[in-house]
């Protein structure tokens, strides 16, 4: 696997043209994340559901049936000295800026 630090710009540009297959796994930054890329970032199911990831018989990623070859990772970096609470919603002026990685597997 190939990990590249990308800009959160990067990822905008390809989110705007491509289709999403989100595990985003935590509510209290989904609204946030989503705002922030201008897409939503829901996984499919019901509210709050987290859909489970599995190894192909390629040994790839797959979730949904759906097998990867590559995948966009989009992470907060809060600001010094803060740490949400379990289930405590994130505000926009909590974040310092975005960690994006661009994982592939060649």
């Amino acid at each position: 696997m190939h990990i590249t630090p990308r800009t959160l710009d990067d990822f905008r540009t390809l989110i705007a043209r491509a289709q999403v297959h989100s595990f985003w796994g935590h509510t209290n930054t989904l609204l946030i994340a989503s705002a922030i890329v201008g897409v939503n970032l829901a996984p499919d199911g019901p509210p709050g559901s987290r859909p489970t990831l599995v190894l192909s018989d390629n040994l790839l990623p797959m979730l949904n049936g759906v097998e990867f070859t590559d995948c966009w990772v989009l992470s907060p970096n809060y600001k010094e000295n803060f740490r949400p609470a379990v289930g405590q919603a994130v505000a926009s002026e909590q974040i310092a800026d975005w960690q994006v990685l661009y994982l592939t597997w060649p």
